[in-house]
C-alpha cells in the first residue's frame, strides 16, 4: 500500500537510469533493491556461472560477462556498477569498450553504507551530464 501512495512521488532522475550490475551478492542486490525503489530500472546482473544463466533477480536476467557491451547498447544503459573488479565478470577489455561508448564503469566500494554508494552513483552520473 505505502509503494503505491510513494511511488509517484519517486525521484524523475532516477526513472530513466539503466543499470548493469555486475555481481550477484548481497551488496549487488542491497544496491539494486535501492534503485529499484527510486526509480531505476536494472538490465541485468553480470554472473559467470552457467547454471544462473537467464535467470532473475528482482526482476533482471542475469547474463554473462560476455553480453555487457551489447546489453549496454541495446538498452542505453546509463551505468555499469560494480564491486568487484574481478576480470572475470568485468574483463579489461569491456572496461575499454564502454568507456570508447560513454557507459561509466563505478567501482564501489562494498563497505561503504547504501547511502554512501546511492550517493557516489549519482555524483559519477552527474560528472557525465
Amino acid at each position: 500500500m505505502l509503494y503505491k501512495i510513494l511511488n509517484p512521488f519517486r525521484s524523475s532522475k532516477w526513472r530513466s537510469y539503466r543499470f548493469i550490475i555486475i555481481g550477484i551478492d548481497f551488496v549487488e542486490h542491497q544496491l539494486a533493491r535501492r534503485l529499484i525503489e527510486n526509480g531505476a530500472n536494472i538490465i541485468a546482473f553480470i554472473d559467470d556461472e552457467p547454471w544462473n544463466h537467464k535467470t532473475e533477480m528482482l526482476g533482471a536476467p542475469l547474463r554473462y560477462p560476455s553480453e555487457i557491451e551489447a546489453l549496454a547498447q541495446r538498452h542505453s544503459a546509463q551505468a555499469i556498477i560494480t564491486f568487484n573488479q574481478s576480470t572475470e565478470l568485468l574483463p579489461n577489455e569491456s572496461i575499454k569498450q564502454l568507456n570508447s561508448i560513454k557507459i561509466p564503469v563505478i567501482p564501489i566500494d562494498p563497505n561503504l553504507s547504501l547511502d554512501e554508494q546511492f550517493n557516489r552513483i549519482s555524483s559519477v552520473l552527474d560528472s557525465y551530464e
